[in-house]
């Protein structure tokens, strides 16, 4: 009879985790089919993409505002890893971790390209280093040449820092580099409990099945859900005149009217529309003045000019959740254009729509328009868990997307709840 009983128990038991896989197949091919989710929120990566001017070190070399996603460190105690856990992450970012890696740029000889074996191989056999997973390229200089990367690493010999590596996302290139300065381990290090955590190129289990910088811990995320709304309807009179101000313009010399979607305000040559649903659409036409201009053409500065409209826009506002941008590049009638999406607890939102949070347009250093749907995101009292990894990963292959990266997306579709789910990333 018990052995009855435990064979009961382990098919009720197979049966769940089949149905949980099954589950993610289903969710994963109706998130594919809603607005391509990823797919249509993030540029291809043009395998025809090479190096043309290789890389600049030195002082002009700094982090901008954006915090990473993902930390690991490996120290002689063992290997703790972290994601979907942003005060974690951001705690220890801070602590240390931001320092150490903008000292490490900046002290870091000439990089050169390395196989990406040899990077698999030192993060394998070096007994001390701390990886950093920014989830999109992270430009680290004014230079705008290839100073941009999603992955670094940076090497210890004991105490000591000894090298940076890091991956260049759209390029697919690795490159280290030594570090010419005497910096030392972060007092960050010192404090974590080993959780055993692996990339999946580590793990037997998941090796040939995910993306092999997918990080593979003992318990699955479990993730907040988040209650979502308007920010806007919270303003009242004062606030809106606040709110203009923000955004330069002159709440006594505007003139507004009403349409059924929201209301437009004109002023010169420049029109904004603010909608019933929190989008915020600006333009103006190329014989005004212009309202808005970054120091220079350069994608740095258009970045900068990008996150202070932003900041204008959601400093009155309780948003509650972190703009990241996801991609730079060029419209057919020339123009630049930067993506912003949100990111909550470290997975990003995928609006209806586009999916983006926020689109720019420049025309040389000039700001033509941008669109900034407005949300604001606070946690509730529930946690919504994830598959383990491994499930995940027999999920994506049941789907014929084996060796796939996998990522954490919170859909919001405009409802008064965002859930986060498992997702496929397209390939850069």
């Amino acid at each position: 009879m018990k052995a009855h009983g435990g064979d009961e128990k382990k098919k009720r038991s197979e049966w769940r985790e089949n149905a949980a896989i099954a589950a993610l197949v289903v969710l994963a091919l109706v998130l594919s089919v809603r607005m391509g989710v990823l797919q249509n929120t993030l540029p291809k990566f043009n395998q025809d993409q090479t190096l043309e001017n290789g890389l600049t070190v030195g002082a002009d070399i700094s982090l901008p505002g954006e915090e990473p996603v993902r930390v690991m460190l490996q120290t002689a105690e063992g290997r703790y890893g972290v994601e979907y856990d942003q005060g974690t992450v951001s705690q220890l970012y801070a602590d240390g971790l931001k320092h150490l890696l903008e000292q490490s740029l900046r002290a870091m000889e000439t990089p050169a390209v390395i196989p990406e074996v040899q990077w698999q191989k030192m993060l394998l056999e070096e007994s001390c280093w701390i990886f950093y997973d920014f989830l999109d390229n992270l430009s680290f200089s004014d230079q705008d040449q290839n100073e941009a990367a999603r992955y670094f690493v940076v090497f210890f010999d004991e105490t000591k820092a000894a090298s940076i590596s890091f991956y260049n996302q759209e390029q697919r290139t690795f490159y280290s580099g030594r570090i010419s300065e005497e910096l030392l381990l972060p007092p960050a290090a010192d404090v974590i409990a080993p959780n055993g955590c692996r990339f999946a190129f580590e793990d037997p289990a998941t090796a040939q099945l995910l993306f092999p910088y997918m990080m593979v811990l003992q318990s699955a995320p479990s993730c907040p859900v988040y209650i979502a709304g308007n920010p806007l309807a919270q303003l009242d009179s004062g606030g809106w005149t606040d709110f203009l101000s923000a955004l330069d313009f002159n709440a006594n010399a505007v003139s507004p009217y009403t349409t059924v979607s929201g209301n437009v305000i004109r002023e010169g040559a420049d029109t904004l529309r603010i909608m019933n649903d929190g989008t915020v659409q600006f333009h103006t036409l190329e014989s005004g003045e212009l309202r808005y201009q970054a120091l220079s053409a350069r994608k740095g500065d258009l970045k900068r000019k990008s996150e202070e409209i932003l900041q204008s826009l959601t400093k009155l506002l309780p948003i509650g959740a972190a703009f990241s941008c996801q991609d730079v590049g060029e419209t057919e009638d020339g123009e630049t254009e930067l993506i912003y999406s949100y990111v909550l607890n470290g997975a990003r939102v995928s609006l209806w729509g586009d999916g983006w949070a926020a689109r720019f347009l420049y025309r040389g250093n000039a700001l033509t328009s941008y669109t900034v749907l407005l949300r604001s995101y606070n946690p509730s009292q529930v946690e919504h868990p994830l598959l383990p990894a491994r499930q995940a990963a027999a999920a994506a292959s049941a789907m014929g997307r084996r060796g796939a990266e996998l990522q954490v997306l919170y859909w919001d579709q405009g409802s008064d709840q965002v859930i986060a789910e498992w997702t496929v990333r397209e390939p850069r």
